[in-house]
Parts: structure tokens; sequence; C-alpha cells
């Protein structure tokens, strides 16, 4: 093994094969002192590394001994969105950016070659065919694709690529390299730094003896942060697999940056700084970022989202400026931009969702929301690409949805909308979405669990039922989620926002989708059916089990749709299982009151109060059981539990025995 002084000379040695070297020239290129350049040389002759004609050329030992530090790829993450580089990620992948006339990933591969690297893999997954073209253009490079790229973080990237590490430059795709930072030759594994001066939110790395990284800090000030490409050895890259296999097995592990898993193994890695100011390397967070490097991006981006904004606003791409993404949305993607000191967001349509949303329809209810003074945000809508323009809000709050105060104001505005009828506006069914959404998975080869069947068969069950009570339709918004239920600060008016999903239907639809996206329990839902209804189940036994129906057919819809969404890449996690839970449970309860609805409000009351009440006790049972989870349960209370468990399954039972 050489010493990291031996490798220095002996690679600048070799690269510069047919120059001749004097000491002094020696040491300005190797970043050693004069004399540490006399005494290694002395040394290396006696070794026999170099030659001892005073020419200083690498003998065959010395070529020897040099060849296992000779990089044998590259591998170039390019399989993220990066949600902060909206808009222009919503067309194309960070990697196809151009910059001051350069593509960045050919850029970054022309580096790569440059520096004798032969063997390049690109590890794709969003906009993957953006990148087919690079195999034909270049041909040391080879394509692989990460199927969980939108699941996931870039350690996905990393296991998709595993059996190509070697000596392996690891890099993104979305790195400017001012001056080429790649050899042929690296001594040691490493990442990337630069000197910020300031504060920081990025990596920030301190290092022990021979510059070794010791800690990392996520964020500081004044001091050497990580960016740009980092080099694995495989005495980096085995134990770091090691480590990822082992922590695979936790969700949380599938989410983290590569980067993160090292820091949580830090004192078992061993990885150096690379003190990479002298190159000058970029990374493109935002646009703004990309304008710093090339102040004619925006000038020269062909993008249609620059194009509608241009044409909507009047405006030339130069104006558009303060791009900030907004991630609360389910559905779609969306930033805030301004134009001329006005901020204004822009809705562009998530991948998918043209299965399920009908966009002149929702042009139709969000143009009748705005005439009605509903919706005081909506500017305009393309009804063919389903792109939409709207005035940002932001001095609002979200409404609370357990404050009978905003309630009241929810309520008078759902009230006024549904009394209108809307020119051309259709209906939107959940049922027969939900039928279209299930087609789909079934050719995928989903949703023919037992459990589901069950579901789905007492839901069609249920709506049938629903339709006999002859509700007529009315306008409904269908997705009344805090996130679009804004409150003024200035003036205290509510404003509905997000009307892709309207359209007419039975009025029980969009108190059902505030019970399902509030998570209200029985005795909440029966309050506001109470309130703003004056729908109780022992006078109006029907009615109030229509509108119970309504929120377990509400529910059902949006578990399927969470389970098209995963399908698509984009998971719910946790609440694709509330909606199940809430499905079965209402579902099941409206059936069981639909029973005795005819003449037995009495009964319906029973049904409920006692559904109520295991309800509460749950609640009670899960609190005692969250306060002493780290205490083991004696033998009393684990009698007691299960006794309640069973109570809860024979009760299950016998209302579905109750419904056949």
């Amino acid at each position: 093994m050489l010493t990291q002084k031996q490798f220095n000379l002996l690679y600048v040695l070799k690269k510069f094969k047919n120059k001749k070297f004097n000491q002094r020239e020696l040491a300005a290129h190797s970043g050693m002192s004069l004399g540490s350049v006399n005494a290694e040389l002395k040394d290396m002759i006696e070794q026999g590394l170099i030659t001892i004609d005073g020419s200083y050329k690498p003998t065959k030992k010395g070529l020897a001994k040099l060849k296992p530090y000779k990089v044998d790829n590259a591998i170039i993450l390019a399989a993220g969105f990066s949600s902060r580089f909206a808009p222009i990620s919503y067309e194309l992948p960070k990697g196809k950016l151009e910059v001051k006339g350069e593509i960045l990933i050919e850029r970054q591969i022309k580096q790569l070659i440059n520096a004798g690297i032969k063997e390049i893999y690109l590890v794709l997954g969003y906009l993957k065919e953006e990148f087919f073209y690079l195999e034909d253009m270049f041909k040391e490079v080879t394509l692989l694709f990460n199927e969980d790229y939108a699941q996931y973080n870039n350690i996905s990237s990393i296991l998709v690529a595993r059996k190509h590490l070697k000596n392996t430059y690891i890099c993104s795709s979305d790195n400017y390299f001012i001056d080429n930072p790649f050899e042929s030759h690296v001594y040691q594994a490493y990442y990337s730094c630069v000197y910020h001066k300031g504060p920081t939110d990025e990596y920030m790395v301190h290092t022990v003896a021979r510059d070794r990284i010791g800690s990392v800090d996520y964020g500081g000030r004044d001091g050497y942060i990580m960016l740009g490409e980092a080099y694995w050895t495989p005495e980096f890259s085995e134990p770091f697999l090691s480590l990822v296999d082992e922590d695979w097995k936790h969700e949380e592990t599938r989410h983290m940056l590569w980067e993160d898993v090292y820091i949580n193994h830090i004192d078992e890695l061993d990885l150096y700084m690379k003190d990479a100011s002298e190159y000058s390397v970029w990374e493109f967070d935002s646009i703004d970022d990309v304008k710093a490097l090339d102040p004619n991006f925006v000038l020269n981006s062909d993008s249609e989202v620059f194009r509608n904004i241009c044409k909507a606003l009047d405006c030339k791409p130069g104006d558009i400026n303060g791009f900030l993404p907004i991630n609360k949305g389910l559905t779609n993607r969306s930033f805030s931009f301004y134009v001329h000191g006005r901020r204004y967001v822009y809705r562009h349509p998530g991948y998918g969702t043209d299965t399920y949303i009908n966009r002149r329809r929702e042009k139709a209810a969000n143009e009748a929301a705005s005439k009605l003074g509903i919706d005081q945000s909506y500017f305009m809508m393309s009804k063919k690409k389903g792109w939409k323009i709207a005035h940002f809000e932001d001095n609002f709050r979200e409404l609370d949805y357990r404050n009978f105060d905003d309630l009241d104001l929810l309520f008078e505005k759902v009230f006024a909308y549904q009394k209108h009828k809307p020119k051309k506006l259709s209906q939107m069914k959940y049922m027969e979405e939900g039928k279209n959404l299930l087609r789909i998975l079934r050719q995928q080869g989903r949703m023919d669990e037992s459990g589901f069947l069950k579901l789905e068969k007492k839901a069609h069950k249920l709506y049938k039922e629903m339709l006999k009570d002859g509700y007529k339709d009315v306008f409904c918004h269908h997705d009344l989620y805090a996130p679009n239920l804004m409150i003024s600060l200035d003036t205290g008016e509510l404003s509905i926002i997000d009307w892709e999903y309207a359209g007419m239907d039975d009025p029980a639809s969009d108190f059902a989708t505030l019970m399902t996206n509030g998570e209200y329990t029985l005795a909440e839902a029966q309050a506001v059916l109470d309130r703003y209804y004056n729908i109780n189940p022992k006078d109006k036994p029907r009615d109030f089990a229509h509108y119970i129906g309504a929120i377990g057919i509400n529910s059902y819809f949006w578990f399927i749709w969470a389970i098209y969404k995963e399908m698509l890449g984009n998971p719910l996690g946790t609440l694709q299982y509330y909606y199940y839970s809430s499905a079965k449970k209402f579902i099941s309860l409206a059936l069981a009151l639909y029973k005795h609805a005819k003449d037995e409000g009495e009964v319906v009351k029973n049904i409920v109060d006692e559904h109520i009440a295991k309800e509460q006790g749950e609640a009670s049972a899960g609190d005692e059981l969250e306060k002493s989870e780290d205490k083991p349960l004696d033998e009393e209370e684990l009698v007691r539990v299960e006794s309640m468990q069973n109570e809860n399954d024979q009760f299950d039972a016998e209302q579905d025995a109750s419904q056949n």
C-alpha cells in the first residue's frame, strides 16, 4: 500500500508521463512542500518505484503499486423528482437543465470521460425517458432503473447500482463543475467539500486526523459543507452496504439520503474530506440558484409552464421570480411565484390524475364558486391541460375541524353553493369513480383480497339502499379538507379552494368528505348532523342512516384512490389504512341503521348510542395503553384488554350476521 505522498507523486508522474519534471514543479502539481518531495523521491527510488536516472518516471513496480487506486467507474444518481426545483422539474428532470449552453448531465459525463472513466451508470426514475438518448450519445453510458424512486430516497438508487460498486465515483446529475474534478486514480474514499462563509442549512463537516470526517452537523456557519461528488472504495462500500441491508428493514431508513445513513454510522465508516473549493462546484436547489450562475437561464428555458404564466398574466419570462414549492396537496404539484410584485400560485396536474379528474367539470365548478364569492383566489384554468393559476393568500389559517365557529362559516358556504346549479357541471359520483379506479387496479392484479371483496359487496349493498332515499343531486365540492378551507386573518372570511373533485352529487357527500378528512368520531358526526342538518337518529332515523352511510361510501372511495396513488408511486402511508378502517366502520353501521330505520327510531338511537359507547371505550383504552406503553401489563389488565377485544369482535360479527 502506498502512502498518500507516494501516491500523489506517482499519480502526477503517470498523468503527465511525457513531461519532464523538476522537484519544484512536482511540488506545485502534487500539493506537497519542496522538502517533502525531495525526501519522498529519494525513498521511492530506493523502493524501485521510480527510475534512478533523474527523469522520475514510474517503474513497472511503481505502476503496479498505483493500479489498485485506479477508478473503475462512476454512478450518477438521476432518479429523483426535485420538488424544490418547481416548476421546471414538472417538465424536465434536473439533470436535463441547460445551463450556460450545456445540458448538466451531458457536461458531467464528458468530464468523467475526459478523466479516463469509461464505465458510467445512470440510475433513472422520474421522467426516465428523458435520458434514454444518452446511451446512444455515449458508448460509456449504461442505464439502470430505480422503480422505488417516488417512495424512497437515494438509498434505493444506491441499491439498484450496488453490484457495480468498486472504486466508484458517486455523482449527482444536478451538479455543475466549473473545472473538472474527476481523476483516473484516487487514493481514498472521500466526500467533496467546499468552504462556506456565513450560515447554512447544508451538511457541515468537522475533520479529525488526516482529514477524516469525524462528525457532521445539520447546518451551521463558517465551515466546510458537503457539496459535489463522493468517491467510494470497496473498503467503504462493503461495510456501508452491510449496514444499509440491516437498516433497510426499518421503513424510516428507506426515506433517508445515503449521507444520513453514513452520518448515523460515522464511527464505523472511513470517509475523508476533499477540499473542492478550487474547482468551484454548483448545486442547484432552486431556479434562483441557477440564475445566480446563468442570469439568462429563465429566458432561454423552453418551458410550457413559463409560457402559460406569460400568456395568462401578460408578462415576460424575466418578470417571473420568487419560486417556492407548495407541498400540502395530495393530488397535484403547486408552487408560488411573483409577477410585478404580486404573488400567485400555479397548480400543475399530478401524474395519473386524468384517470379520475374531469378538468372541464373542475373549471365549470371553479368559475361558479368564484362568481358566488366562495373561492376568492381563483384566477384562471386550462380545461384541456388542467393547469391553474390562483391568487396567493398569505394571511390566513386553515379551518379547525372541531371549532364550531369555523364550522358555522363553512356550512354557510356549503349551503349557499348547494342551492346553486352551475351550467355544464356534470355528475361526480364516488361509487362510479371508484369503479373506474378499481377496473384499472384489477388490471394490475390488485384489490382481489377477500377482505376488500367483502367490503366492496357491503358498499354496493349500502349504496343501493341510499339511492332509495331519493335525494336530488346538488353542487358538491367533494374535498372539504382543511388545507382547502382558508380563513382570512384580516377579514375572518372563509374561502373554499381546489374544486377538482367537484360535481353534482348527493347533498350528503360534502358532509361525508368533511367527516372523513377530519377523522370525526360517530359522536362528533352526530353533533354536526344535529347542529347543521337538524337530523338525529331518533326523529329522522333514515336520514341519519343516509348521512352516516355517505361517510362510509366516501371513505371507501378514498381508500381505492389511495391504493391507486400507491400504484403510481405516491403512497399515503397510514392515511390509506384510516380510509379503509373508516369505510369498514361506517358502512357496517349504516347497514345496521337502515335495517331499523323505517319505523324504529328508538332502536336506531340505541344502536348509535351503543356504537358511541364502544368508540369511547376504545379511545379510553388507547389512552391508557399509550400512557403505559413502556410498562408491561399485569395479568388482570391483560384479561381486561382481551375481554374488550373479544366483545368488539363479537359486536362486528353480530352486525354482519344481521345484515345477511
